[in-house]
C-alpha cells in the first residue's frame, strides 16, 4: 500500500491526522510525501486559490471542472511520479471530496464527478481512505470562521448534504474506506489510524508522541 487519503467535512481534523500519519511514516524511515487537494503542486495551488476565494461566484459545474483541472495537474506533477518511485503518498482530500462537495453538496449527482475522474486519472485510486465524520454544526464551529473560505460560508444545509455524501461513500466502498468518529481525542484517532495502516499494509508504524 502506497496511497492514503484523508476525507471529511469542515473542522473534522483530517488535516491534523494526515500530518500525524505522515510523521509516523517519517519516523519509520519510509520515503513519504504529504500533499493536499485542491492544490498540491505549484500550478494546482493557483486553481486552489481561485476555488477558495470568497469573492468568487462559480457555478457548481465550473467548480467541478476546476477541481478536476487541479487534480489532473497535481497528479501528474506529484502523485504519479511519487508512486512510480515507490514513495508513500498521503493526501489531504482527493476525489471523494469532489463527490461529496460537488456531487452531494451542490446536487450535481454522482455520474459526472465519477465520469471526469475516470476519464483523466488513469485508474488512480487510494489504497486506503480515512473519512472523519463530524456533525456539520460542530465542524463549522471548530473551523476558523474568523476568516472563512468560500466553502465554509455555504451554510449548514450544504454541509449536511456533504456529510451524507461522505457517509454514503464510506458505506459503498467499505473495502477502501475507514469511517472514524472525529469527536474522539486527537491522540486516540491517531492511534486507531496507525493500527489500521499497520493491519492493512503489514507495517509496524508507531504512533507519534
Amino acid at each position: 500500500m502506497q496511497f492514503f487519503t484523508f476525507e471529511g467535512g469542515e473542522g473534522s481534523g483530517k488535516s491534523t491526522q494526515a500530518k500525524m500519519l505522515y510523521q509516523a511514516f517519517l519516523n519509520a524511515k519510509l520515503d513519504t510525501i504529504l500533499t493536499r487537494e485542491p492544490g498540491g503542486s505549484e500550478s494546482a495551488e493557483i486553481i486552489r486559490n481561485l476555488l477558495l476565494n470568497e469573492d468568487t461566484n462559480f457555478y457548481p459545474i465550473t467548480e467541478l471542472l476546476l477541481h478536476n483541472a487541479s487534480r489532473y495537474q497535481h497528479a501528474r506533477d506529484k502523485i504519479f511520479p511519487a508512486l512510480k518511485e515507490k514513495k508513500v503518498v498521503i493526501c489531504d482530500r482527493f476525489v471523494d471530496s469532489t463527490m461529496a462537495y460537488q456531487g452531494y453538496g451542490h446536487r450535481i449527482g454522482k455520474k459526472m464527478p465519477a465520469l471526469l475522474h475516470n476519464l483523466f486519472m488513469e485508474g488512480l485510486a487510494p489504497d486506503l481512505t480515512f473519512i472523519l465524520d463530524i456533525d456539520p454544526s460542530e465542524g463549522l464551529r471548530r473551523a476558523n470562521l474568523n476568516n472563512p473560505n468560500r466553502y465554509e460560508k455555504l451554510g449548514l444545509e450544504f454541509h449536511t448534504r456533504v456529510r451524507e455524501g461522505f457517509l454514503e461513500i464510506a458505506n459503498m466502498a467499505k473495502n477502501r474506506c475507514v469511517l472514524m468518529q472525529a469527536n474522539d481525542s486527537i491522540e486516540n484517532i491517531h492511534r486507531l489510524i496507525v493500527d489500521t495502516v499497520n493491519m492493512y499494509a503489514n507495517l509496524d508504524l508507531k504512533p507519534i508522541k
